[in-house]
């Protein structure tokens, strides 16, 4: 195979033209390296199906940027992330002395790593202070990185996900580890468990690796999670980098490799580059196969089109910490190579540029020779480095520039360079070929497809290439366009957190930063996002009512709240039991006149569904029931031919309008009438055949009106027939609970029964229907009833849940049960409501789920019954009465439906959206609120050592206080000691006598001291380069008196070695 055809095999044929062109002295290291890389692609579209989207990222960065969308703000405003440090990071003694070059560095807010939100992920208190740092908020980002990808992650347990994270240091290692006797033991090794921490509490089954390759760590973190999406090893991978150094010992060893700048400010490209600003951060992305991402509608950052790794090994490098030039230009060849683009089709390198005086200059050196001859002066390769702005976040660098250049992609604008003045001269810009982007850059209009390349490399020499490219679509962003009015009563917009002060402080954040939303997506986007993309979660959630910005914002508006009751975590988000609905639809009684207008008036689904059934119905009746309904008298609206087809119109819209909210029930149940609305809601009936029979069965027991009345009884049916045997005509109708009847028959008899009860105090009421129902009196029904029904229409073979009859109590299992037979008992046997709950009760109990009864009624009538009936703390539902307003009784309803568990889809509120350009816009949205407490495990040993520093006294500090002893480390370089040099003896530097009184002056200040005797024993020489250590012990021989040793180290012997000695008394200052 030739040399041109092993390279370039599967490229288009301009590929190989420039590569040959501009890259001769390129094929004769590959040649020499015998490196042949074999491409297995035939052409270029089945390369675009390797092509990888990112479509989520979350962050942590310097300057303050927890978002993505905040960075790319920050650095639009030339972000200079670089700060001085705090006092709560470690001792200044530190940078004064010159142990670290610098006080200055990209540093997060201190609480990032301190705090933490150990409930949220199901960890004791204890566990979560003793577990670094860095991946504490790494699980915290991961979760808003899947927020912004809009992925619920509860849906993606126990998924095929991968997770790789770079990652170079364990940021508390030392402050577990100081006091081997005081250790916390831990199921640890080092790094081995970060990743494999996040795929632990998200529950990923996928690949999960913690990669070290240094400063490269998470590029080369991104590369893997391609590969396994490549591969069909996962369908996301979760890819990114942490940063922290919360205690000065990494920064100590990084001076004194001369690798930190003095001046605390990242250069890059620039003569003034005098070594690199260290950096902390947290970076992670989510990748998708593009493909996918499309198919899923997802909002697109960019493409990733592919990359490449390798390492220098020892190839034109000065020593294991050198860049080598040739390797970082062969591996960018590579990756050009591995996706069929030359160099031309590059617009933008977001280069390593860690602003050192050696790493610039190799850099543009092997950029340039990618590069040369492929670029003009008027279109030039443009290069920047986001550690001009952040730092050097060592391991989460490559991630770090990768968020920007996606961020730059998706807004389609250069961010400028900062901390620029002159060019380094050893770098060489190829005559304007090369250009460093000074100024923030639109991209061309041109019609060309933006791609850009990013460097990332690893201090001991492992190099990460990656090729983006933006992600066009032919969508329009317009936010005005697909506008939908809202619903008349307001939105209902569901929030949930895992506690009410991560609740709370989100929903003010929003409310707090309206002005600034209001121009940057529709009212109808944050519902969406709130209703489409957030976590429902079980502890803690709320529902308001708004309709636009301004009503959101403003107070009162109407809320509804589920209070926080107990502590749950994430991976209980999967775990809870599935809550289902028992619809119980009332029957014959609970009518209104005024019922069902709101939502008439307010509801578009409501009104539809009780036009639809009223035309249905004014096919048999002649004219609308709606409109008698609504011209009725307190008379007629309990006759049933207008009762029943009337509450049934009601019950048919409330089932629609719960449809819509994705509610359906799990089982069926009606009293009386309702039972014929329960067996078209169960499937077996359609619409149009339940409107005959409401029709034929209203009709039938109209011609019964003047047959009685019907007394509701607060009596057992044994109490009952004890006290009133002697009325013999009166007949059971309903067992409505085991100490609730209903009693049907002549009404002076009734009345007689009435007056004994009230005289008894013992509830009774009569109902207001004019006739006896469910008794003897109904025989007449029975021939109307089988001449009419005897040739009734199944829909189903048989129910398509489970559907129980109050008329038997049983199930009713195949759908030919219910005939005119039927139909006929419904009408004259008593209900059975009591004994059919109970057998529902007994039918569900065992099956591992939770159950709420919602009665579908115009007005309350059998939640009462229910209450005593079902076991305590039973979840009932009964939201219409009618003196409360209808909308607000549904969203009630609805609201406390999506507390007590149940999928309420409350984005069916708005339109179908088909493009994802709203979830672009939302991003601008915060994320979760982290109710975070301080969680930091810290020997007292090593808090001593970070917090107080070096010694820059004679005394030094205290390391018994009960001995009264006190040690320091004498370095004549250091800054608080050099005047010691001034002591010389014999060309040595002697620790001075007088250093010995500044001591005893300095161990009891503010009292009067004499110094009885002080005896110079061993003299006490300084080295210069090396620490000395001098111990200082003051021993309380009486009240006042104390015996004063000091002891030098003696490195050589191995030993203390005691240098003077003394005795003094101490007195209380004048």
């Amino acid at each position: 195979m030739s040399i041109r055809n092993s390279i370039l095999k599967g490229c288009q044929p301009s590929t190989f033209e420039s590569f040959y062109h501009y890259y001769f002295n390129s094929f004769i290291i590959i040649i020499k390296t015998t490196t042949i890389i074999i491409m297995d692609t035939d052409n270029t579209s089945i390369n675009e199906q390797q092509d990888i989207a990112i479509v989520g990222i979350g962050c942590r960065l310097p300057g303050g940027s927890r978002t993505p969308q905040q960075f790319y703000d920050q650095l639009l405003g030339g972000l200079d992330g670089i700060s001085e440090m705090t006092n709560d990071r470690w001792s200044r003694s530190y940078i004064d002395q010159g142990y670290i070059a610098t006080d200055r560095a990209g540093f997060l807010d201190m609480k990032e790593w301190t705090h933490f939100d150990n409930h949220f992920f199901g960890m004791l208190g204890k566990e979560a202070a003793s577990i670094d740092p860095q991946v504490r908020l790494y699980l915290s980002v991961l979760w808003e990185a899947l927020e912004d990808s809009h992925i619920d992650p509860a849906s993606i347990r126990g998924s095929n996900t991968s997770v790789f994270l770079g990652q170079m240091f364990d940021a508390n290692h030392h402050m577990l580890a100081q006091d081997l006797a005081t250790m916390i033991p831990q199921v640890k090794s080092m790094r081995s468990d970060s990743s494999i921490k996040a795929s632990y509490c998200y529950d990923f089954r996928g690949q999960s690796l913690s990669i070290d390759t240094a400063c490269s760590s998470s590029l080369i973190a991104v590369l893997q999670g391609i590969d396994t999406i490549l591969k069909g090893e996962s369908d996301l991978s979760i890819c990114g980098g942490v940063n922290a150094f919360i205690e000065p010992k990494s920064s100590i060893q990084f001076t004194g490799m001369n690798m930190i700048g003095k001046a605390g400010k990242c250069a890059t490209f620039d003569e003034s580059a005098d070594g690199y600003v260290r950096g902390e951060g947290v970076g992670v992305v989510v990748l998708k196969r593009l493909s996918k991402a499309i198919e899923d509608n997802d909002n697109i950052y960019c493409v990733i089109k592919g990359g490449s790794s390798n390492v220098d090994g020892n190839w034109e490098k000065s020593s294991p910490t050198a860049p080598s030039s040739a390797a970082q230009h062969l591996n960018t060849l590579n990756a050009l190579n591995k996706v069929c683009l030359s160099p031309s089709d590059i617009y933008y390198v977001e280069c390593h540029g860690t602003g050192t005086p050696t790493g610039d200059p190799l850099e543009i050196e092997s950029i340039s020779r990618v590069f040369a001859g492929s670029h003009s002066q008027s279109n030039p390769l443009r290069i920047g480095s986001v550690k001009s702005n952040i730092g050097h976040t060592e391991s989460t660098a490559g991630v770090a520039s990768l968020i920007k250049c996606a961020m730059m992609l998706k807004n389609r604008m250069l961010i400028k360079n900062i901390n620029f003045n002159k060019l380094n001269p050893k770098i060489n810009l190829l005559n304007g070929e090369i250009k460093i982007v000074l100024e923030n850059e639109a991209f061309p209009d041109d019609g060309r497809i933006i791609r850009m390349g990013i460097n990332s490399f690893g201090l001991t020499g492992s190099n990460a290439h990656i090729i983006l490219q933006e992600y066009k679509t032919d969508i329009i962003d317009d936010l005005y366009i697909n506008g939908t009015q809202p619903p008349g009563p307001g939105y209902l917009i569901p929030f949930s957190s895992n506690s009410q002060k991560s609740i709370d402080s989100y929903i003010n954040m929003i409310k707090s930063n309206v002005e600034s939303y209001r121009n940057k997506m529709t009212f109808e986007d944050f519902v969406r996002y709130q209703s489409q993309s957030k976590t429902n979660h079980p502890t803690c959630k709320k529902v308001i009512i708004a309709k636009d910005w301004e009503s959101f914002s403003s107070e009162p508006t109407l809320t509804f709240d589920k209070q926080q009751s107990y502590v749950s975590s994430m991976a209980q988000l999967n775990s809870t039991p599935k809550t289902s609905i028992v619809m119980v639809f009332c029957g014959q009684g609970a009518q209104w006149s005024g019922m069902g207008d709101r939502l008439y008036q307010q509801c578009p689904i409501f009104r539809k569904s009780v036009d639809t059934v009223d035309r249905l119905l004014s096919h048999h009746y002649q004219y609308s029931i709606i409109d008698r309904l609504r011209k009725s008298n307190d008379k007629e609206i309990h006759h049933p031919i207008l009762a029943q087809p009337a509450t049934f119109i009601i019950q048919v819209a409330l089932v629609q309008l719960y449809h819509h909210f994705g509610i359906t029930p799990s089982i069926v149940v009606g009293h009386s009438f309702g039972d014929i609305t329960a067996a078209w809601c169960s499937g077996i009936l359609s619409l149009e055949e339940a409107v005959r029979i409401v029709y034929l069965r209203s009709v039938a027991q109209n011609e019964t009106i003047g047959s009685g009345r019907m007394l509701a009884v607060s009596l057992s049916y044994d109490k009952f027939k004890e006290r009133f045997q002697q009325y013999d005509t009166i007949e059971l109708a309903c067992y409505n609970s085991a100490e609730s009847i209903v009693l049907a028959g002549n009404e002076d008899q009734l009345k007689l029964i009435d007056q004994q009860l009230k005289n008894d105090n013992i509830f009774s009421a009569f109902l207001g229907t004019p006739c006896a129902f469910h008794s003897s009196s109904q025989i007449e029904t029975k021939e109307f009833i089988f001449k009419n029904l005897n040739n009734i229409e199944y829909q189903t073979y048989k129910p398509t849940m489970p559907y129980f009859s109050t008329t038997t109590s049983q199930q009713i299992i195949i759908s030919s049960q219910l005939d005119a037979q039927y139909i006929y008992d419904n009408l004259r046997q008593p209900v059975l409501f009591q004994q059919t709950i109970n057998n529902i009760v007994d039918f569900t109990k065992n099956d591992g789920n939770q159950y709420i009864y919602l009665e579908i009624a115009p007005h309350s009538t059998l939640s009462f019954y229910l209450k005593s009936l079902l076991p305590q703390g039973s979840n009932i539902q009964s939201p219409l009465n009618k003196k409360k307003d209808e909308i607000e009784s549904i969203q009630s309803c609805l609201s406390q439906l999506y507390f007590g568990g149940v999928g309420v889809d409350f984005s069916n509120q708005l339109p179908l959206e088909n493009n994802s350009e709203w979830k672009n816009r939302t991003r601008y949205l915060p994320r979760y609120q982290w109710d975070t407490e301080y969680l930091l495990e810290e020997q007292e040993a090593y808090r001593k050592i970070r917090l107080g520093g070096v010694t820059t006294t004679l005394l030094g500090h205290c390391d018994s206080e009960s001995l009264n002893s006190y040690q320091t480390s004498i370095d004549v370089n250091r800054p608080s000691y050099q005047y010691l040099k001034g002591h010389k003896v014999k060309g040595k530097y002697l620790f001075p006598g007088a250093g010995y009184i500044e001591n005893i002056i300095n161990a009891f200040p503010n009292k009067d001291i004499h110094i009885h005797h002080l005896q110079f024993i061993a003299p006490f020489f300084l080295k210069e380069g090396a620490p000395c250590q001098l111990k200082s012990t003051f021993s309380q021989s009486s009240s006042i008196e104390y015996q004063a040793t000091f002891q030098y180290y003696d490195d050589k012997l191995g030993k203390w070695i005691k240098s003077a000695v003394g005795r003094l008394s101490i007195n209380k200052s004048n």
